[in-house]
């Protein structure tokens, strides 16, 4: 997971943790097609696209959730007192519908597997519904109401049954809760701050710079364990982690050289690429699975007049063949999700572009029918 912007990061000072990616929405706020400006820059168009795209009513469109597979595509319709389900195949121009359901949805995510779904519903600013819906047979396999102004989760990937649940208060003090709906359990977890990832069916890891040994921002990374609740030092002196199924991610700055190093680290192995950092933030990024590369943004240039937007290279690393490959020369950092396979990647701040990694053409997945009549 790694997003959270600068309201965010005023959280995180407030909480005395470090930003990951996570899943967070407010619950009295729909994601809607504003979002801030930011400078234009040119993006490299394919002269024959290999993405038909989808075109849609401006007031109808309501969020792309993300992959199905390396084709089909799942989105939303927004029908005021209800909404839709979508999936769309970019390869053959066809839509059909998942399934329908009513409410006001905030935000919906797939299970790490893609086997699962989760719909965050919220009608009042002060409680939210959350479903999971088994895709094979589109049955509601758990539902739970919690009360919350905003709410943040992580599914485990180790074990798709159980997600770890945040919700904060508008005061933002805030309670954990563990789901297994499986079982049918929710439980409460103390002692562990917000922006946690799972590192196994029954470990958490998390930043707190709050016991950090010096001064300045950097944390420790720390491992808790549910079932003995405590925790261990893992790491020292980081800004970012995350973790994945064959790696835990940590970012530390080497500031003399204006440099952040991502380290990979597993039981064999230690693995580490560098890029520039100035005025350092974490660059949007996606994890692939399937053949254990990342694709993320890396700051190119940063011109002298302040008023020029920073552009980013998008790259591919290959992990265990520590070896880096430029997909894009020229682009801006902004939220990408990849395919399972990694072969193409949704873009944008409401990814409605799609990357194609191996040419680095940048198509569009969505159109407007105002925008083109």
């Amino acid at each position: 997971m790694k997003k959270f912007g600068w309201f965010f990061l005023v959280l995180l000072c407030l909480l005395g943790t470090a930003c990951s990616q996570e899943k967070l929405a407010t619950i009295h706020q729909e994601p809607s097609g504003e979002h801030q400006q930011t400078e234009e820059i040119s993006k490299p168009v394919s002269k024959s696209l290999s993405v038909t795209p989808l075109v849609l009513p401006k007031s109808s469109f309501h969020s792309v959730i993300g992959w199905l597979d390396e084709y089909e595509v799942l989105y939303v319709i927004d029908k005021h007192d209800e909404y839709q389900l979508m999936v769309y195949n970019i390869k053959t121009g066809e839509s059909s519908e998942l399934l329908e359901e009513s409410g006001s949805l905030i935000q919906a995510d797939l299970s790490p597997s893609n086997d699962y779904l989760l719909l965050h519903n919220a009608d009042t600013s002060t409680k939210a519904e959350v479903l999971i819906i088994q895709l094979s047979t589109l049955d509601v396999v758990w539902h739970h109401e919690i009360e919350s102004a905003e709410l943040m989760y992580e599914w485990n990937p180790y074990d798709e049954s159980k997600l770890l649940f945040t919700a904060f208060e508008e005061d933002w003090s805030y309670q954990m809760w563990i789901g297994d709906y499986q079982l049918n359990k929710w439980e409460a977890i103390e002692g562990v701050p917000p922006f946690v990832h799972w590192s196994s069916q029954n470990t958490l890891v998390y930043q707190d710079e709050t016991r950090a040994n010096d001064d300045n921002k950097q944390g420790s990374l720390y491992e808790y364990s549910i079932d003995r609740s405590e925790d261990r030092i893992i790491s020292n002196n980081i800004v970012a982690f995350d973790q994945f199924s064959s790696y835990r991610m940590t970012v530390k700055l080497a500031e003399e050289k204006n440099e952040a190093l991502y380290y990979f680290e597993n039981d064999d192995e230690i693995v580490s690429f560098v890029i520039p950092a100035a005025d350092f933030n974490l660059p949007e990024y996606d994890y692939i699975e399937d053949d254990n590369s990342m694709i993320s943004f890396k700051l190119s240039k940063q011109e002298s007049n302040e008023s020029e937007a920073m552009h980013y290279q998008l790259v591919k690393w290959d992990i265990k063949n520590q070896h880096e490959e430029v997909i894009n020369d020229y682009l801006q950092n902004e939220p990408i999700s990849c395919s399972p396979a990694g072969e193409r990647c949704l873009y944008g701040y409401q990814l409605t572009s799609i990357i194609d990694a191996n040419t680095g053409n940048v198509e569009p997945l969505i159109l407007y029918e105002e925008d083109i009549q």
